[in-house]
C-alpha cells in the first residue's frame, strides 16, 4: 500500500472517532448575572419580566463539505437556532439551551442584581408587578467556520500541530421595552445587541476535543448577555433618574419616572 493512501486511510479513521459522539445527558445553560449592586433599591416597588417573544430568524444550515472536498480552504455553517444542535453531543459537552425561558430568566436576574427595583422575577402576569418589562429574542445567530486548509480530510494533520480547526462568531440580539402598571406606552426601551468570536486549536489533543464547537456557543451567548445587560442597565437608571440624585430622587409610587426620550 503505498503511503499516501496509508495517511489518508488512517486520516479518515482518525476523523471517525474525533466525530464520534459522546453520549451524555447535555449540561443546562448557565447564565451568570452581573455582580449585585450593594445598596438599596432606588424603587420601591417589583418588576416581572414577561417571556421574551421569539422573533428570530429559526434556520440552519449546516455545511461539512469542506472536510470531505479538497481545495476548499474552510466551510461555514450558520445557525440563527442553535439550540438545536447545541443538544447534540458531537464528540463534546452538549448543551440544553432554551432561549425563551433561558434568556427571559437571565435578563430577569440581572434586572434583579442591579438593586433598580425592590425585586426583579420571571412572571406571566404583567399585573403581578407596578412595572413589568416585555422583550423579543431578535438574534442568537452562531457561525461555525471549520478551516480545511484545501486538503479535505487531511486538514487533521494540520490541526494537530496546532493550526486553527475551527473559529465561532456569535451574534445576540434583545429588544427590551420596560411599562409602568397599565400604560401602554415604554417608559423605556433599549436593545442590546454583542458580538464575540473565538478560534479553536486541538494541538495534539485534537481526539478529546469537540469537532464542531456547538457547545461553545452557549457560553458565549452568556458573555454576551452579561455584556448587554451591563450597559443596558446603566442606560435604564440613567433614564429613570437623569440626574445625580440616585435614591433620594427616586420616583415615588404617585410619581413616574420620565419617559424615554
Amino acid at each position: 500500500m503505498r503511503p499516501t493512501l496509508r495517511i489518508a486511510l488512517a486520516a479518515c479513521a482518525l476523523a471517525v472517532i474525533a466525530c464520534t459522539p459522546r453520549l451524555r445527558a447535555p449540561d443546562r445553560w448557565a447564565y451568570v448575572p452581573i455582580p449585585r449592586a450593594d445598596r438599596e433599591p432606588l424603587i420601591d416597588a417589583d418588576l416581572v419580566v414577561m417571556p421574551l417573544e421569539d422573533q428570530r430568524d429559526n434556520t440552519n444550515t449546516l455545511r461539512m463539505v469542506a472536510f470531505a472536498v479538497p481545495l476548499m480552504l474552510w466551510s461555514d455553517s450558520t445557525m440563527n437556532a442553535p439550540e438545536v444542535h447545541m443538544a447534540l453531543p458531537v464528540n463534546g459537552p452538549s448543551v440544553d439551551f432554551r432561549p425563551l425561558v433561558d434568556l427571559s430568566e437571565a435578563v430577569a436576574d440581572s434586572l434583579d442584581n442591579a438593586r433598580i427595583f425592590r425585586s426583579a422575577r420571571l412572571g406571566y402576569r404583567a399585573s403581578d408587578a407596578e412595572y413589568h418589562v416585555r422583550g423579543q429574542i431578535l438574534a442568537t445567530t452562531y457561525e461555525n467556520r471549520m478551516w480545511t486548509y484545501g486538503i479535505a480530510v487531511l486538514s487533521i494533520l494540520p490541526w494537530t500541530v496546532g493550526l486553527p480547526s475551527t473559529t465561532s462568531f456569535y451574534e445576540l440580539e434583545i429588544h427590551l421595552d420596560l411599562y409602568r402598571g397599565s400604560d401602554p406606552t415604554p417608559i423605556w426601551s433599549h436593545t442590546l445587541r454583542e458580538e464575540d468570536s473565538e478560534t479553536f486549536m486541538r494541538l495534539g489533543g485534537w481526539i478529546n476535543a469537540e469537532f464542531i464547537t456547538l457547545s461553545e456557543a452557549g457560553s458565549l451567548f452568556d458573555d454576551c448577555l452579561r455584556r448587554g445587560m451591563t450597559d443596558a442597565v446603566e442606560k435604564l437608571e440613567a433614564t429613570l433618574f437623569p440626574g445625580d440624585g440616585g435614591a433620594e430622587s427616586e420616583p415615588g409610587p404617585e410619581e413616574p419616572p420620565p419617559a424615554a426620550g
